[in-house]
């Protein structure tokens, strides 16, 4: 059953659904990530398990119990927020041990917790300093200690790195997937940043509209989208419409309109002959090649729009015709002749098409 389950959960907000029909199971010590835009209704499920908003439908299970109506502070859940949320006349000490003396523990218990909490987020010996004297990822740092420190059977987080800047966010992923290596504590993160989800989690749901679109691992998020829409919002993808001409042994042969004939992997079962279909390719699978010579039977030409340098990769945005693109993102640099107005032929292995809902 999973030490979280959220079963058929519906939620609206005057009369505007907001979460339709959410199912969703989460194993003892597994990091899941809510992924999708603003207004998917990530939040408003993180705010439904932790008991901030309670659902119209469907049911709430901790450990196996329905907690509907069980209130936050009995659910034994830590929370971070996206706001530090420290209380700034309290030293970083007193910050982590709210939560211990809510609980009313035992002084030498709440003493040796708090040590460990700090010691487990690299703030030894800052217990003594306020929330002004730290940096913002030393502040988050004392907002997952706190979180920790009442050793919650599952940790919410709420978008926690997205006040940092760039290269500290980094820098904080890898602290929390260490953490969360470390003690294994169940952990459900809300982001819309696409990356971040890839790199701390287990596994992610996709939302989108109030529904989750694909519960799945990074890698088959990544490279087993099912929607347009997984393929779109996860890494940088190109689409392209077509019909089914033919089963060529593995693949079908798929015509694009006044752009060529496409060789894909797929289950030939499931597409019939004349049947319409969308295709992705991820913008890392697409190659160039001399006009006419693309491989194979995979006809693809086009005309160079854009030749972008971004560092550690060149983009090449292809128009087709007919306002039909593909973008390739090359980490050689292209012959100084791939400029805008060039023609020029592309290349993807069959295997590396996605054939979408």
């Amino acid at each position: 059953m999973g030490i979280l389950s959220l079963e058929g959960i519906g939620k609206s907000f005057s009369g505007q659904p907001v979460l339709k029909g959410i199912n969703l199971t989460v194993q003892e010590g597994e990091f899941v990530s809510l992924l999708g835009p603003s207004g998917c209704g990530k939040t408003t499920t993180l705010n439904v398990i932790a008991g901030f908003q309670h659902p119209d439908e469907g049911e709430v299970r901790i450990a196996g119990q329905r907690v509907n109506e069980v209130p936050t502070h009995r659910r034994n859940l830590g929370m971070v927020f996206q706001g530090h949320a420290l209380f700034p006349h309290m030293t970083c000490f007193e910050n982590v041990a709210f939560g211990l003396r809510m609980r009313r523990l035992p002084a030498p218990e709440l003493q040796a917790r708090v040590t460990e909490a700090l010691e487990l987020v690299h703030l030894g010996g800052f217990d003594r300093r306020y929330p002004r004297e730290l940096s913002g990822g030393q502040q988050q740092r004392v907002g997952l200690a706190r979180a920790l420190a009442v050793r919650p059977s599952i940790l919410l987080l709420d978008e926690p790195l997205s006040n940092l800047d760039a290269k500290l966010r980094r820098a904080m992923q890898g602290e929390l997937r260490a953490i969360h290596t470390r003690v294994r504590t169940t952990m459900v993160y809300v982001t819309h940043d696409q990356e971040e989800a890839l790199t701390l989690s287990d596994r992610i749901a996709v939302m989108n509209g109030g529904r989750i679109e694909q519960l799945d691992t990074p890698e088959g998020i990544y490279r087993r989208p099912r929607t347009r829409f997984v393929a779109d919002f996860i890494g940088s993808s190109s689409f392209l419409e077509g019909t089914v001409a033919e089963a060529v042994g593995e693949s079908l042969a798929i015509l694009v309109s006044n752009a060529g004939q496409i060789h894909a992997l797929a289950d030939r079962g499931r597409w019939a002959r004349g049947a319409t279909v969308q295709l992705g390719v991820r913008s890392d699978k697409v190659r160039l090649a001399s006009p006419g010579r693309s491989a194979g039977a995979q006809g693809l030409e086009g005309t160079v729009v854009d030749r972008v340098f971004a560092g550690a990769a060149f983009h090449v945005v292809v128009d087709l015709g007919e306002g039909r693109r593909l973008t390739a993102h090359l980490t050689e640099e292209p012959p100084t002749s791939v400029q805008p107005g060039a023609r020029v032929g592309l290349r993807v292995d069959p295997g590396d098409w996605m054939l979408l809902e």
